[in-house]
């Protein structure tokens, strides 16, 4: 008797050590947050969900975490929980690092990262912070309508409508500028934001025409 109460003393001990050891089944774990979804898309385009990887299909959910990509020649548009909306040009990377939405929509925080490529934000009004970073420069807004365009180490914003602050990274973080209409600058990794200026009708017009569907 004592022989048999012992193995099952040893057998439960196994079982709470193993289930220690692997956590709780990935249906128990709790999804993350949404964010949008995917409004509209022209060519490829993927959800990068943990190890998954997902064709994109017009009012596919997209989650915090989740990274979008688009291929070359490729567009997409995003519906976010809030009303608010991004269009991204081809050959771009976007992470989608929080969404936080309270009752009635409204915006309490957005963080996005463009890793690469070209981003147009379309952002609705409320108080809570929409900010696209990059690997050299964080881009902040509330209502607003801008692009951030990222490649090899350089960050360029510009601002259709609205406000937007632009700081550097890293040493640079303290440094910043803010834009106001037909207002751009251009940042290098490390670096602060260049002084606003006016961009030039054709940049202006490519930088539109790469976030725009394409005919």
């Amino acid at each position: 008797m004592f022989a048999s109460q012992s193995q099952a003393a040893r057998a439960l001990l196994f079982c709470a050590v193993f289930l220690l050891a692997v956590g709780p089944a990935p249906e128990a774990e709790a999804q993350s947050a949404t964010v949008g979804s995917i409004a509209a898309f022209v060519g490829e385009v993927e959800i990068i969900r943990q190890e998954s990887r997902i064709s994109a299909v017009a009012g596919a959910e997209l989650r915090e975490r989740d990274v979008l990509v688009t291929g070359k020649g490729a567009w997409a548009s995003i519906a976010l929980a809030d009303g608010s909306q991004l269009a991204m040009g081809g050959g771009s990377r976007l992470a989608l690092n929080e969404y936080v939405v309270e009752e009635a929509r409204v915006r309490k925080s957005g963080v996005f990262s463009l890793v690469v490529g070209i981003i147009r934000a379309f952002v609705s009004g409320g108080n809570g912070s929409f900010v696209i970073d990059t690997q050299a420069a964080v881009a902040s807004a509330r209502s607003t309508e801008f692009i951030v365009e990222a490649a090899d180490g350089e960050t360029a914003v510009f601002v259709n409508e609205g406000l937007v602050v632009v700081r550097g990274v890293g040493r640079a973080l303290r440094e910043s500028v803010e834009l106001g209409p037909t207002e751009g600058t251009d940042v290098e990794r490390g670096r602060a934001p260049a002084s606003p200026r006016i961009w030039g009708p054709e940049r202006v017009a490519s930088a539109l025409e790469r976030t725009q569907r394409p005919q």
